[in-house]
């Protein structure tokens, strides 16, 4: 068994062991890396969805206000051919992507 200094928990090859009070025991160290990478995981996670949802909430929404901009240029079956609508569409997608990376990166 090795003992790390300034820890009571012992570990034997790096593998956890069992201390006292029957629960896995870390090493000061490696709790605190453990711990550092939840922060961290936690963080990326909320960044993903934040980006998500204002991609989403701006590109649905855009989209909608689009459909009823140029209501005409949309066929029966919801396929648009007029060229500046697609650009138009083409814009809002642009927009909504950037402003999800802006929102989703300094989280």
């Amino acid at each position: 068994m090795l003992k790390i200094a300034g820890s009571t928990d012992k570990v034997s090859c790096g593998i956890l062991s069992r201390a006292s009070g029957g629960r896995a025991a870390l090493p000061h160290y490696l709790a605190y890396l453990v711990t550092q990478l939840r922060t961290l995981m936690a963080k990326s996670i909320i960044s993903v969805v934040a980006g998500y949802a204002t991609w989403t909430v701006v590109f649905l929404g855009g989209s909608e206000g689009i459909r009823a901009a140029f209501s005409s240029a949309h066929m029966e079956d919801g396929s648009v051919t007029d060229l500046v609508t697609l650009l138009v569409y083409l814009a809002v997608s642009i927009l909504a992507s950037g402003l999800a990376g802006y929102v989703g990166a300094p989280l």
